[in-house]
């Protein structure tokens, strides 16, 4: 594969030369989030499943604690380091990550025992070890599913789901998959994430291809297609242990670790190398446009924009960074009907689900089925809350979509038209580049910073670098929001367990109004949320369009003065300028030549592609 750093950097040295460090930013931020990219996975299964060993065999250390009679019960996100080190990020007044402290190797399995550090309820642990699987930035998260994978714990990671490249789904060799096992794995699905189904422990259940073809009969059924690759973390251990060959394959971790390497880290990376490309093209896009006007102007080719032509281009460019700008109108409607449609599906599923509660009780005994109705109730909350935020991403993408057409008609026939940078490519990949807005390190800024219940979506959205506002996915976000960011709703619901306790035994009106009241408290904490996040979809929206319209405005400005300085220049200054400018021209089309070439080896680099895959870059 080429050198797509170096594409970078050459094509930001002639934006240098042109006086443009706007152009110079945008690459330089395409760079680094090429660089500082993270492919996350994340772990689910059911209570005691293995998770915590597979991670370990991934890894090929000991990075989650594991024990008999240990189960995970923080988020233990696990990334690569050139020397071991761990923090814990503790629980903040609302339950929300706050900053922690470092902390020992050898200490993470009594404080997941335990619970607490210095004092501090804990929220999360963050491994950094040696390990050739991390070293290309992916990062596995190991998440706690204490309650059944039907509990609001596991409801609360699909909320993440959208936001992470992987899901590896773990049960073991012991049963065939539950009815909650199969109902998570269908909503994983249509989340749209990568699913890869694990079977666990096969060296303990000697009729585990029978319960392999068992499962992959119930996926079937259910319409789903994931992999399902049996694994056996002993025997890794054995295999390394030994040095046996043999037992490394029979245990399954190579071929899983090759599957996650193939089919979720190199198609991450060459999004990324994608998205680095679609910056280059549009820089180039603009470069070449101002270059070719004042290479017209100065060898009075009549073929080139006059001076009238780019006066209106300028200020038609001017006029679109106005508030009254078709574009921006369209935002403002869309963030409102979007900010009014999550309000109204939070409101009406909360109602709904408090009715169906209220009847539960009246056709039940509350004091016999404690248990089953307290877990009823904070799933169902849960995963309203989660698909309120879900169809902020979605609807959010959609309102993207809106406003990428607009900017592409409004633009049509300036110098440089957004709906060129559009059709540039041929991929519709390129369209867009997500960045953190956070900025800084991605996973220190979601352990210590996603305030109360979400925190707001400022961490996980972001359109700083973009071609036009394509969307290749308009949220994209570190995962440990899955469960930090319906921690609000588990803090609620752990709240109103106590309290009801302390009323079965009255009658069942006193119990239809805890849970009266938990839905209340569970609705005004996340209606903040929620319109915090779609605050941030149309804040990074609106910054996003206005950053590449002020580039837009700039280029044809500066053809317009270049244009309007070519009627005072002498002949031999001519001569120089217009030669000058070819080589600068030459450079250009080079450039762009070798940023096709980047999008042709990145292609041919993913599973299934006719070329051979490369892993270079």
């Amino acid at each position: 594969m080429t050198d797509l750093r170096g594409t970078i950097r050459a094509t930001a040295d002639i934006a240098a030369r042109r006086g443009r460090a706007d152009l110079v930013e945008r690459l330089e931020r395409a760079q680094q989030h090429r660089s500082d990219g993270t492919t996350r996975v994340v772990v689910v299964g059911d209570f005691k499943s293995g998770k915590s060993s597979l991670v370990n065999a991934l890894v090929g250390v000991t990075a989650c604690p594991v024990d008999d009679d240990l189960a995970t019960a923080l988020i233990t996100s696990v990334r690569h380091a050139a020397e071991p080190h761990a923090s814990v990020a503790y629980k903040g007044e609302q339950g929300e990550p706050v900053a922690g402290a470092a902390v020992a190797l050898d200490e993470l399995a009594d404080l997941v025992d335990q619970g607490h550090h210095a004092g501090h309820a804990l929220a999360s642990i963050a491994v950094g070890v040696p390990s050739p699987l991390l070293a290309g930035g992916l990062e596995l998260i190991d998440t706690p599913v204490l309650g059944g994978l039907d509990s609001p714990e596991a409801v609360a990671t699909l909320m993440g789901l959208p936001f992470v490249d992987a899901l590896l789904f773990v049960s073991d060799a012991s049963q065939e998959y539950t009815a909650p096992e199969l109902s998570y794995l269908r909503h994983a699905a249509a989340a749209g994430t990568e699913v890869v189904c694990v079977m666990s422990k096969i060296d303990l259940h000697p009729e585990w291809r029978r319960i392999l073809e068992i499962d992959r009969s119930h996926l079937r059924a259910a319409g789903l297609d994931p992999p399902l690759v049996a694994t056996s973390s002993r025997l890794h251990d054995l295999a390394v242990t030994y040095g046996n060959d043999a037992y490394a394959v029979e245990s399954g971790v190579p071929a899983l670790r090759e599957h996650l390497v193939t089919n979720v880290v190199i198609p991450a990376n060459a999004g990324r190398d994608q998205a680095a490309v679609a910056e280059v093209v549009g820089v180039l896009d603009q470069l070449e446009s101002v270059l070719r006007a004042e290479q017209a102007a100065l060898s009075t080719d009549i073929n080139g924009p006059s001076v009238d032509e780019l006066r209106v281009s300028t200020q038609r460019a001017t006029d679109l960074l106005a508030e009254s700008a078709r574009w921006r109108q369209l935002l403002s409607d869309g963030i409102e009907d979007l900010r009014n449609d999550v309000r109204h599906e939070l409101s009406l599923r909360l109602r709904e689900l408090g009715h169906a509660a209220a009847e539960m009780v009246d056709n039940g005994d509350p004091v016999a089925l404690e248990q089953e109705y307290s877990t009823w109730v904070s799933r169902g909350a849960a995963a309203v809350v989660s698909d309120c935020f879900q169809l902020v991403a979605r609807k959010g993408e959609e309102l993207a979509d809106a406003v990428v057409a607009e900017l592409a008609a409004s633009t049509s026939g300036l110098l440089v038209s957004l709906e060129v940078a559009l059709a540039a490519e041929p991929t519709d990949q390129l369209s867009f580049t997500s960045h953190s807005a956070s900025g800084g390190d991605d996973e220190d800024k979601v352990l210590v910073a996603i305030g109360g219940a979400w925190g707001g979506m400022e961490p996980l959205l972001g359109v700083a670098g973009m071609i036009g506002l394509g969307v290749g996915g308009v949220v994209a976000a570190p995962v440990l929001l899955a469960v930090a960011g319906v921690a609000g709703v588990l803090t609620v619901g752990r709240a109103f367990r106590q309290e009801r306790r302390k009323a079965l035994s009255a009658e069942r009106q006193r119990v239809k109004d805890e849970y009266h009241d938990y839905l209340d408290e569970v609705q005004v904490r996340f209606a903040k949320a929620l319109d915090d996040a779609v605050r941030s979809v149309q804040r990074q929206l609106r910054d996003g369009a206005s950053t590449r319209l002020a580039e837009l405005q700039r280029s044809t400005r500066s053809a317009l003065e270049a244009t309007e300085r070519a009627a005072t220049v002498d002949d031999a200054a001519r001569a120089s300028g217009v030669l000058e400018l070819t080589r600068e021209l030459e450079a250009v089309a080079a450039l762009r030549v070798q940023a096709r070439s980047e999008v042709r080896a990145t292609l041919q680099a993913l599973p299934g592609s006719p070329g051979e895959r490369s892993t270079d870059g």
